[in-house]
């Protein structure tokens, strides 16, 4: 049995669930783009070449340069940099933020791209150190930072034009950009014929395999460090994890001060430790399980009864598992 030694924010590889004696060998290559580690394996019956690899790199760097927040270049920079009210992207970018959108309307306001100025506050030092969860200062700054964050000020008019109503709003895509990526990558590596791989970029993983061999992956207990909590059997998909427990800090009082807000309170998600999602489309595993966070377990269950084919592990604020299954789920093993 092949073993694929790794954690990757919350999701570890298990097994490759094939004969050891007959599996052709797998080639790994780690890059550094996004300010995360994307992480590429390949199983095929011989190595790939430099040119393969220089293909993955050039479509990274093509990416990074259209869509990072601080390359002045780049698509996101120029809408956040704009000099009116609207602005022309390019189709990529636009669909993006039509995503984001539905996003936004399918979770009830708790997936969200215009929350950069949030992110800005809780990762910025004061007088006295970076942000308290419950200080009089972050119940003063936060309603006023609310104020133009929130997808309600932002129209899109197809095919390519952005209108902002509040002159501060602006765009943060590295919350969906990623998944954009995976999808590049996967039709890459489809239109090379390669018959099995994984890409892992953050919480965000896809793999395939032409012979529907599954992949066995582990979920990470939230609070236990290499501890598993569920396994799953995937042969090809998205597997995403949304947590409170990868980026995180404590604030002097103790609090658990995390990197994914709820865009309607400007505050850190408290209401689960982990949503991991399994579906079809690393889109909308994505986005889902970032909004899932912030909604108690009662409520993603009604929001992904419209949504059948994708499948949720939620680990609730009190430890408590969920599972959340459709008719095509893949077999999930959970322990008590």
């Amino acid at each position: 049995m092949n073993i694929l030694a790794g954690i990757f924010c919350g999701l570890m590889f298990l097994s490759g669930c094939t004969n050891h004696d007959t599996t052709p060998e797998e080639h790994h290559r780690r890059f550094w783009k996004f300010s995360t580690h994307i992480d590429i394996t390949l199983t095929s019956p011989t190595p790939p070449d430099d040119t393969l690899w220089d293909g993955v790199t050039q479509l990274l760097n093509r990416y990074n340069r259209r869509y990072s927040p601080m390359d002045t270049l780049s698509w996101v920079w120029q809408v956040n940099h704009r000099t009116s009210d609207t602005v022309i992207v390019d189709e990529e970018l636009f669909d993006m933020v039509q995503q984001a959108q539905w996003g936004h309307k399918v979770l009830g306001g708790t997936f969200d791209i215009t929350t950069a100025p949030l992110r800005h506050y809780w990762n910025t030092p004061q007088k006295s150190g970076l942000p308290n969860l419950h200080s009089a200062q972050t119940k003063e700054a936060l309603p006023q930072l609310l104020r133009y964050t929130g997808m309600e000020h932002l129209t899109t008019i197809a095919p390519d034009t952005l209108i902002f109503s509040h002159d501060k709003s602006t765009l943060d895509v590295g919350g969906i950009a990623k998944s954009y990526v995976i999808k590049a990558l996967k039709t890459y590596l489809l239109e090379e014929d390669i018959p099995r791989f994984i890409i892992s970029i953050g919480g965000d993983l896809y793999l395939h395999d032409t012979t529907d061999t599954p992949f066995i992956l582990g979920v990470q207990h939230p609070r236990k460090t290499g501890a598993v909590l569920c396994t799953l059997h995937v042969a090809t998909g998205s597997v995403v994890t949304s947590g409170d427990y990868e980026r995180y800090r404590r604030d002097a009082k103790g609090h658990r001060i995390h990197h994914i807000l709820n865009p309607k309170t400007g505050y850190p998600t408290e209401e689960n430790q982990s949503v991991t999602l399994i579906g079809n489309n690393p889109v909308t595993t994505d986005i889902l399980s970032t909004g899932l966070l912030a909604h108690p377990v009662a409520q993603a269950e009604k929001i992904l009864s419209a949504l059948p084919d994708i499948t949720a592990i939620i680990v609730d604020r009190a430890a408590t598992v969920h599972t959340i299954q459709g008719p095509q789920s893949p077999d999930i093993r959970c322990r008590d």
